[in-house]
């Protein structure tokens, strides 16, 4: 494939989660002025054709993104609260019938340089799932990863079966893992992580 050939992608911007341990609602915290969940939206937009926002059903209503005339976006309410990010990545493979650029609100300093690497390697790799993991940490980042379809069918019997754990579904198909800096993913659990974006 040439370098600079464009290829097809949907994204998808998880929002949901209780973040209890934040303490409030840390995806419309500000940060630069905007949104916590914005950074990652627009690192998606930059790089997808179109963008998937996944919310708990109570949220829904009021996700407030800007128009972006090259990339159109909708909310798609996550209706199974209990099941975690597994049923808002299940719900937009189900809907949108694409692979998947999966990408957490909570990630701000994602950079669409990554992003665009982790779509050509998926692009031209066998596996299921193609994830982030920090350069020098190694570790893995599922929620920073393209979802392919063929993990539809083991993603919906994993959770029929009441699990939950992202990288326990992902280690029990074929994945790879793409290397990016490991600043790009920190992610914002409580305020103090804050600090660490400056």
């Amino acid at each position: 494939m040439d370098a600079d050939e464009a290829i097809q992608t949907e994204g998808l911007l998880l929002m949901g989660g209780q973040a209890s341990r934040f303490g409030s609602d840390k995806m419309r915290h500000e940060w630069n002025g905007q949104p916590l969940a914005h950074a990652a939206f627009y690192a998606l937009a930059s790089v997808c054709d179109f963008v998937s926002v996944s919310t708990g059903s109570d949220m829904a209503s009021s996700v407030d993104f800007p128009q972006i005339e090259t990339t159109p976006w909708r909310v798609l309410p996550d209706e199974h609260g209990d099941r975690g990010p597994l049923e808002g990545i299940r719900s937009v493979l189900s809907v949108r019938q694409a692979d998947v650029l999966v990408l957490a609100g909570d990630l701000p300093c994602v950079s669409a340089a990554s992003l665009d690497v982790l779509i050509r390697r998926a692009s031209a790799s066998s596996a299921i799932v193609v994830l982030a993991a920090g350069r020098e940490s190694g570790q893995k980042q599922p929620l920073c990863a393209v979802w392919k379809q063929a993990i539809l069918e083991p993603l919906g019997q994993y959770l029929e079966q009441g699990a939950r754990s992202v990288m326990g579904l992902i280690e029990s198909v074929e994945y790879d893992v793409v290397s990016i800096p490991d600043d790009e993913l920190i992610n914002i659990n409580r305020p103090e992580d804050l600090d660490l974006l400056e």
